[in-house]
């Protein structure tokens, strides 16, 4: 799950920054609130589901290294 809110993430922020009028700003800024809102549930439950010797390693992956790789992939579908 928390892989699909890291793309959503991403990709609506790319959205955002494409933006070419009011409407789709509010729209993909709207896309991202939720998908934000998702995250933070999804991060905390991660927190809750492991033991403090792996939740180091889990939430670096999870925090640091995976938001990097979509960036990588959608901005390479992008053509950024």
């Amino acid at each position: 799950m928390i892989i699909w809110t890291t793309f959503l993430i991403c990709g609506a922020n790319i959205w955002y920054s494409l933006s070419r009028d009011v409407y789709q700003i509010v729209a993909a800024r709207f896309v991202v609130g939720l998908a934000a809102g998702n995250s933070a549930s999804a991060t905390s439950f991660l927190s809750y589901a492991t033991s403090q010797k792996e939740r180091a390693s889990i939430m670096t992956s999870t925090v640091a290294i995976l938001p990097s790789i979509v960036v990588v992939l959608l901005s390479h579908t992008f053509y950024i």
